[in-house]
């Protein structure tokens, strides 16, 4: 018992193995997480930032008395990710 206590048993060495494992797969999962989340993140802000320029740039349009249908091409032109969206998001913002 006293010699054994200063040795390694094949259980202790696959725990210890599985442990290192184990922590491995956390710290890469948890940055992956994080990194998927921060993408989520950063695109949500990118897209609430990239509304409220275009409820500004209609708000102008309207302030120099700009047609809906002119307003709607050059958000279109400027703003080439909400080209689909552009006459809805001009019906939402036009006052």
């Amino acid at each position: 018992p006293e010699v054994e206590a200063g040795y390694m048993t094949l259980g202790d060495w696959i725990d210890g193995i599985a442990e290192d494992i184990r922590e491995a797969v956390r710290d890469e999962v948890k940055a992956e997480v994080k990194a998927e989340v921060r993408e989520e993140v950063v695109d949500k802000v990118t897209r609430e930032i990239q509304e409220q320029d275009i409820r500004t740039v209609i708000e102008m349009f309207q302030e120099y008395h700009e047609t809906k249908e002119r307003a709607v091409a050059k958000i279109r032109v400027k703003f080439p990710r909400y080209a689909d969206m552009a006459e809805e998001l001009l019906e939402k913002y036009w006052q």
